[in-house]
């Protein structure tokens, strides 16, 4: 059974690329560019966003991020950057900045090293198809952080991570770029699942999800978006009263449950959409509105355009 958690990740369809894994002697910065240089670099669509990601194998670095806060990253430390902004990577005083752009395609070369004094990163990018009403981009903090070793660490983060430096490690060999792909999208969501069982999650979808019965009802709900469902089915499913379960689910997630189903069906119907194929009276059904007529209002109301403005656009 795909829990909600599950089920928002798959609508995001993530993919992952490294673009560098070296081991750096002490004076070392990196410049990691804002999102949309760092997206047209790499020549995704404007609809894709662009989360880069930072591993410590060996060593330590500091991630200066825009806003002026400096965070120390030790070996095993992840720090995905989600809020879009640029950011740097030091590894001891450097006597100039590097742009990430350089080193990707060779015009700059920080000569990596071997040695007790190295420090070894993996620097890579999760890119997703972004969707307007998607809770888990709207609940992710602007940086994401969290250890990939240690007892508290989840095996198959700590998992990915060492099969993700594993591979890419190995000598070149047929296959290795789907491998790495794969690898990449486990830690990917290791690394969320990591943040929703360490975080002390403030009124949203996070703390929504650790909440069993608020979970079990999400659960339900996303594994059949287009059934009706009502607050009594969803209470059912939370094994609350109506009322208390209305209540507890506004209080945790930071919506009325109601609210919460149309924003997650408008959201599969912008996925729908892109499909020239379906219509919208089609769609509609699949999503659990009446017709295209009352799935149009509904749209309109939320995004601020037709369901035809959207998918011509």
């Amino acid at each position: 059974m795909m829990s909600a958690l599950e089920s928002a990740l798959a609508d995001l369809r993530i993919t992952g690329a490294v673009m560098l894994h070296e081991r750096y002697a002490p004076g070392v910065a990196i410049a990691v560019p804002a999102e949309a240089e760092l997206r047209a670099l790499l020549g995704h669509a404007p609809n894709v966003k662009i989360a880069p990601f930072h591993l410590v194998r060996r060593g330590g670095f500091e991630l200066a991020l825009a806003g002026g806060e400096k965070v120390a990253m030790g070996i095993s430390d992840v720090a995905v950057c989600l809020d879009g902004k640029p950011h740097q990577l030091r590894f001891g005083r450097a006597r100039s900045v590097t742009p990430l752009a350089d080193i990707v395609s060779g015009r700059a070369d920080l000569s990596p090293v071997n040695g007790d004094c190295a420090a070894e990163l993996i620097c890579g990018v999760f890119a997703m198809q972004a969707a307007p009403l998607n809770p888990l981009l709207a609940a992710l903090p602007p940086v994401l952080r969290c250890k990939t070793r240690g007892e508290a660490v989840q095996p198959l983060l700590a998992m990915a991570s060492e099969m993700l430096a594993t591979e890419l490690d190995a000598p070149a060999r047929g296959g290795a770029s789907f491998t790495r792909a794969r690898l990449l999208e486990v830690f990917f969501a290791e690394a969320i699942r990591a943040n929703e069982q360490t975080a002390a999650a403030p009124v949203g979808w996070f703390r929504g999800l650790t909440d069993a019965r608020i979970s079990a009802a999400l659960t339900a709900f996303h594994q059949a978006p287009g059934e009706a469902w009502t607050v009594e089915r969803l209470a059912d499913r939370a094994a609350l009263s109506p009322s208390r379960f209305a209540a507890r689910f506004r209080d945790s997630v930071g919506v009325t449950a109601m609210e919460y189903v149309a924003r997650w069906r408008l959201n599969l119907t912008c996925r729908m959409l892109e499909d020239p194929g379906k219509t919208l009276d089609a769609i509609a059904h699949a999503v659990g509105y009446g017709g295209g007529a009352a799935l149009s209002r509904a749209f309109k109301e939320k995004l601020g355009c037709s369901p035809a403005h959207w998918r011509a656009s």
